[in-house]
């Protein structure tokens, strides 16, 4: 019996689906510098484990991290 390890989408056979990660947070006015490095490291390591990062992108937390 063959175990099934991903999902299809859209109907074609083996293309996985990625995980989705949102981020959320603060604007640019209310963001510190550490938040923001903070957050640049978090959607770096996103990015490098193949997941989908989610952001609104306005500024702040989630610029940093779509950044990343």
């Amino acid at each position: 019996m063959e175990v099934l390890t991903s999902f299809s989408l859209a109907g074609e056979p083996g293309l996985a689906r990625r995980p989705q990660i949102l981020v959320a947070g603060s604007s640019e006015e209310h963001c510190t510098k550490k938040a923001c490095e903070m957050a640049y490291q978090v959607g770096r390591e996103i990015a490098l484990k193949g997941a989908v990062l989610i952001t609104g992108g306005l500024g702040g937390v989630m610029e940093a991290s779509s950044k990343g």
